[in-house]
């Protein structure tokens, strides 16, 4: 059996590498001159769009085990279900995990998937999913090519999608610490 340490590693960086960011006290952080224009800010029909944000985070959960199933090596598929600004995070995942010169075999199975907020009215820009998703069934694959087992553990992610085109695409993925509600 691997290590916890390993597999969790392997997992996080398969599914996301976050970065967390504070914000001044009392006011809104500042804003470099140099800073990007605001992105455009596209929409999908209200109707339909709890679909679509469900179909975004399996597809999305689908084609990151497959990347990360080769070693992380191969990672063009992700542009298809990933933001630009949040490709940056994946492709520093799928680097993690070809440090760790291992590869995960098999999809976390989702065990529940609820959309828990969309924002618009007649047409919604952005969504949020809360995901529970466990490893069970899952092995890990070392440079020898040997499969070591992945000790089953249930984790939950909060996943921010946004519209892109006729569809959503991920842009945000956080691992939350609380698993209570994958068991209600």
């Amino acid at each position: 059996m691997l290590p916890r340490m390993i597999v969790r590693r392997v997992l996080l960086a398969s599914v996301v590498l976050t970065l967390t960011g504070c914000l001044p006290v009392g006011g809104s952080p500042p804003i470099p001159s140099d800073a990007p224009a605001p992105r455009a800010v596209e929409t999908v029909p209200q109707d339909g769009a709890v679909e679509l944000a469900v179909v975004a985070v399996r597809e999305y959960l689908e084609v990151s085990a497959a990347i990360s199933a080769t070693g992380g090596v191969d990672t063009s598929a992700i542009d298809d279900v990933v933001s630009v600004e949040w490709r940056v995070e994946e492709l520093a995942g799928f680097e993690a995990v070809r440090e760790l010169g291992v590869a995960p075999a098999g999809v976390p199975t989702v065990t529940k998937l609820e959309v828990t907020a969309l924002s618009g009215v007649s047409r919604v820009s952005e969504a949020v999913v809360a995901v529970c998703t466990s490893t069970t069934g899952l092995t890990v694959v070392d440079e020898d090519g040997t499969a070591l087992p992945v000790e089953p553990e249930i984790h939950r992610l909060t996943i921010f999608v946004v519209a892109r085109g006729d569809r959503f695409v991920v842009d945000g993925v956080e691992m939350m610490e609380d698993t209570a509600w994958c068991a209600e």
